[in-house]
């Protein structure tokens, strides 16, 4: 009789033995009583525990092992996950933020056309003031004053203007031809 799995005592074989498969897991305690010749059962039985260890694959620390791969695998997607999103995201910035710069270079360089324009009308009017000889000498430092700040304003304009060509150059994509 195996405590623990089998429902009671099963009748003796001729072989003398006993065999038993596909037993779960556990601990359990095996009966043997014996039977002399005039068929009576001795009240001595024999009694060995046994032990049935779970299969490599079914133990509680495999079972960890288990828990701690699917916690690292999901942990390694979300990981994946986060990097590939914020990668997108960082080149989605970029790219506004390449718009936001031309737009901008594009704004100054409108601005400083629309001001060169009304700075040289101003310049050849105050060169020949300038040049003229029944100025005052306050009238002269004047239109000096006048001459010096429209300079200031029309290089102002010229750097905006060549600083906007030069990178509306570098955008431009790189050709390459090979030669026979």
């Amino acid at each position: 009789y195996l405590e623990g799995y089998d429902k009671g005592w099963s009748d003796p074989l001729p072989v003398r033995a006993t065999t038993y498969t596909k037993i779960p897991a556990g601990h359990y305690t095996f009966r043997v009583k014996a039977r002399n010749l005039n068929g009576e059962w001795s009240s001595d039985e024999i009694i060995i525990p046994i032990v049935i260890k779970p299969a490599i694959y079914a133990t509680w620390w495999a079972k960890v092992l288990y828990l701690l791969l699917a916690i690292c695998a999901i942990v390694a997607a979300v990981s994946l996950y986060t990097r590939y999103r914020f990668k997108g995201e960082r080149l989605r910035l970029a790219e506004r933020n390449n718009e936001l710069t031309k737009e901008h270079m594009e704004f100054l360089t409108n601005i400083s056309h629309e001001l060169r324009t009304p700075l040289s009308m101003i310049v050849a009017p105050i060169t020949q003031l300038q040049n003229s000889e029944s100025l005052t000498q306050e009238e002269r430092e004047l239109t000096d004053y006048i001459s010096r700040s429209t300079q200031k304003l029309s290089a102002i304009t010229e750097k905006i203007m060549s600083t906007g060509r030069s990178d509306i150059k570098r955008e431009k994509p790189l050709k390459v031809a090979y030669g026979d």
